[in-house]
């Protein structure tokens, strides 16, 4: 057999595994709709991240974290690179209304891209800006009428 026979097989067989995978989802999706006692949200909350997960394989997306803010929505993702380099991207997905009618929504989204060889010194930036936030809050704690602002404090601790 030629070889380039076995790099045919090789492609068919990682097709259908991957084939397979994607109609196990359809099914778990068309499941879970079925289901009168999910609600439409519920349905629609499925949807996206069904949706992500898909578009995830094609953007080289090999982990990835959504964290809901409110209005606003982060995705922490773990990407690969062409060199295979995994690298970090971040990006902030805020709802604006168009203005034009009441239900029209768009998304207006900001990207931050973090590189394996800045990791250390931006977590050590982000660290100290905590530690600034904590301290300020532990003034404004004996001096309740200067600050209105006590957020949660947040420590990191990432060693690489």
């Amino acid at each position: 057999m030629s070889p380039s026979f076995f790099g045919f097989l090789f492609f068919y067989e990682k097709f259908i595994k991957e084939l397979l995978i994607f109609s196990k989802k359809i099914l778990i999706f068309a499941q879970i709709c079925s289901n009168s006692i999910i609600n439409k949200k519920i349905s629609q909350i499925f949807m996206e991240d069904f949706i992500k997960s898909i578009d995830n394989e094609k953007n080289g997306i090999v982990f990835f974290k959504k964290v809901n803010a409110g209005k606003r929505v982060y995705y922490i993702d773990v990407k690969k690179s062409r060199k295979d380099e995994l690298f970090l991207a971040i990006t902030e997905s805020k709802k604006v209304s168009t203005g034009e009618k009441p239900d029209e929504v768009m998304f207006e989204k900001h990207k931050l891209f973090l590189y394996k060889e800045d990791f250390e010194k931006f977590v050590n930036a982000l660290n100290e800006c905590l530690e600034y936030i904590k301290e300020q809050n532990e003034i404004s704690a004996v001096f309740p009428a200067e600050s209105s602002l006590h957020p949660e404090v947040i420590h990191l601790d990432v060693h690489f």
